[in-house]
C-alpha cells in the first residue's frame, strides 16, 4: 500500500512539473497529422486511402472526389479544377486543447478574374458545436430555423466566437446540404492559433486551428464535438462528429493519493491501538 501511494504521489509531480507539447504546430504544414505526401495528391481519392495517423486519437472525414485536371460533381455542386472540392477535416485534442486541420483547393483569398468574369467565392468560417443544441448533424433543414452551432473560428480574425446568427452560402439550391457559411453575430471569445497556408501544394490549401479546451466548454472525461466547413457558394462541404477525451489533471491525482494516504494513516492509527 505505501508503495502504491508513493507511486502515485511521485508520477502526479513529475506530471505537474512537465511541461505539455502541443500535439501539432499549426503552420499551415499537414505532415505533423501524418499526411506526409501532400505534394503527390494529384489524383482524386488520394486523401481518402492516405489515412492521418498519430497524434492520440485523430478523427476525420475525407471527401476527396476531384483533381487539379478536371474537377466535376463534388456535392451538392461542381467545382473547377479542384477550386472548390472540401476534401478533408481532422480533429484531435490533449489535456489543453483542442486541434483542426481542413484541406480544400480553396486559397483564402484570390482575386476577381475580369477577363474571365469569373467571381471567387471565398472559404467559410470553422463551425464548432459540444452539445449546446443537441446533435447538430440529426437536425433537418429549416430556412427559419438556423440554430446548428455555438461556437465558430472566425478564420480572418483568427478569433473563436460563440455564435448568435449565421449567414448561408449564397446558392440557395445548396444550402439544405451545406448551410451554415460564416459568422453573422456573436460574442468574440478571444484570439486563437489559426493558420492558412498561402501556397497551394499540388493544388491543395491547409487551415488548421488550436483552441484551447475551456473556451469550448469541454472538461474531464469524454465529450461529442461537431464539427462543419463549406465555403461561400456552398458546392462542397465537411460535417463530421468527433470524440474529445479529456484524463484527469494531474492535482486531481495528488488530491487523490492524499485521500488514499488520509486512508491509509487512520486504518495504521485504529489497528495499533
Amino acid at each position: 500500500m505505501k508503495n502504491l501511494i508513493f507511486a502515485i504521489m511521485l508520477s502526479s509531480v513529475f506530471f505537474m512539473g512537465t511541461p505539455a507539447q502541443a500535439l501539432y504546430a499549426i503552420n499551415g504544414d499537414i505532415s505533423d497529422w501524418g499526411i506526409v505526401d501532400l505534394g503527390e495528391a494529384s489524383v482524386k481519392g488520394y486523401l481518402n486511402s492516405h489515412l492521418p495517423s498519430g497524434g492520440n486519437d485523430i478523427d476525420y472525414v475525407t471527401e476527396d472526389n476531384t483533381d487539379v485536371d478536371t474537377g466535376g460533381p463534388v456535392g451538392p455542386g461542381y467545382s473547377t479544377g479542384n477550386l472548390y472540392d472540401a476534401e478533408a477535416i481532422y480533429f484531435d485534442n490533449d489535456n489543453e486543447f483542442v486541434y483542426l486541420a481542413i484541406i480544400s483547393g480553396l486559397p483564402q483569398t484570390s482575386p476577381f478574374e475580369p477577363s474571365s468574369r469569373t467571381r471567387f467565392f471565398g472559404p467559410g468560417d470553422i463551425f464548432i458545436d459540444t452539445g449546446r443544441y443537441q446533435d447538430p448533424l440529426s437536425l433537418e433543414y429549416d430556412a427559419n430555423k438556423l440554430y446548428r452551432y455555438g461556437f465558430a473560428v472566425d478564420i480572418s480574425e483568427k478569433k473563436l466566437y460563440s455564435v448568435n446568427t449565421w449567414n448561408q452560402s449564397v446558392y440557395e439550391q445548396h444550402r439544405a446540404d451545406s448551410d451554415l457559411w460564416s459568422i453573422g453575430s456573436g460574442t468574440d471569445q478571444g484570439a486563437i492559433e489559426f493558420a492558412y497556408s498561402s501556397i497551394a501544394v499540388n493544388s491543395h490549401y491547409v487551415m488548421e486551428a488550436k483552441i484551447p479546451l475551456a473556451m469550448i466548454g469541454i472538461g474531464h472525461g469524454e465529450s461529442d464535438v461537431w464539427l462543419s466547413w463549406t465555403m461561400e457558394c456552398g458546392n462542397d462541404f465537411l460535417k463530421m462528429k468527433a470524440d474529445a477525451a479529456v484524463a484527469p489533471e494531474p492535482m486531481t491525482l495528488v488530491l487523490l493519493s492524499g485521500g488514499l494516504l488520509g486512508v491509509f494513516s487512520t486504518r495504521r492509527k485504529r489497528k495499533v491501538s
